[in-house]
């Protein structure tokens, strides 16, 4: 099941994270990564991605910017791997 967010900084609270405040700067600050034990995919728990999403400037949380998070997103697909792969991202990708 979807529910659109991302990491750090972006999914906070009172406009701040940390010392960064919004608006954020348009670079990588933190990497995510996903260590998949079993093999994964669309209907076994691959997780779902918007490519590009971490230069959007708005937040799929975000009760502003009008974002269903668990609704489908354009462009989105879901990570396929096989057991043993890890699966990096900027912290910024909506997942």
């Amino acid at each position: 099941m979807r529910e659109y967010h991302t990491d750090w900084p972006h999914d906070m609270e009172k406009g701040s994270s940390g010392n960064i405040r919004t608006p954020f700067p348009d670079v990588c600050m933190a990497l995510s990564m996903v260590w998949y034990m079993s093999d994964v995919g669309p209907d076994a728990g691959g997780t779902f991605v918007v490519p590009q999403s971490h230069r959007d400037p708005r937040n799929p949380r975000s009760p502003h910017d009008g974002i269903t998070v668990t609704a489908p997103i354009p462009g989105e697909m879901a990570v396929t791997a096989p057991a043993g792969s890890v699966f990096i991202q900027d912290s910024r990708t909506w997942h």
